[in-house]
């Protein structure tokens, strides 16, 4: 008798559990499903990553835009969350690893990019204290500073420093060409 009573009970309990359940069990395989569609966003955004690094001819590359895509695919690859741990994680990887292959390829420009600037900062430096004339520097003053605007893009920390020396300069030499303008008129006058 209790036998049939219990099994009755669950049963019971057993109806009215899947009833309970059944709201949660859409939502829960709507979280599924946005999980999976996470998932081949993030699929999407490696492979993006991929063909561009691959595509890309890095001699003649821009790297303001390849910075913006560097950022940009770091916050798509947040925005697209929550995923499935287990086969996310070789993906996460791929991500990362795609990720510090593009952060190179523009630390190396940045690179280049402060050498060629360091150069330009060095010939100015040399003006002042060389044979030329005052208009002969100032000219070439004229062309650094063309020279200096076609140079890529650098970090903004290193590349104000070098600014600061390259204005020094320019400006040592302005005040030479000052001195010397003042030497003239006293000779003149």
């Amino acid at each position: 008798v209790n036998r049939a009573k219990d099994r009755r009970l669950a049963e019971q309990f057993n109806q009215l559990a899947e009833r309970a359940f059944k709201p949660c069990r859409s939502h829960f395989a709507e979280q599924a499903a946005e999980r999976k569609d996470n998932l081949q966003a993030r699929r999407q955004i490696c492979t993006q990553l991929e063909s561009y690094l691959e595509a890309t001819d890095w001699r003649t590359a821009q790297i303001k835009a390849a910075e913006q895509i560097l950022r940009t695919a770091r916050t798509e690859w947040r925005r697209f969350h929550p995923v499935d741990r287990d086969p996310s994680k070789p993906l996460e990887i791929k991500f990362e690893e795609l990720q510090g292959a593009l952060h190179e390829k523009i630390t190396a420009a940045w690179s280049s990019n402060l050498s060629l600037k360091k150069a330009i900062v060095e010939e100015a430096n040399t003006l002042s204290a060389g044979t030329l004339s005052i208009e002969e520097q100032i000219d070439t003053a004229k062309s650094l500073q063309r020279r200096w605007r076609n140079v890529g893009p650098t970090p903004r920390r290193p590349d104000q420093a070098l600014w600061s020396q390259f204005r020094s300069a320019c400006d040592a030499m302005n005040y030479q060409r000052a001195s010397g303008l003042g030497h003239c008129r006293r000779l003149l006058g």
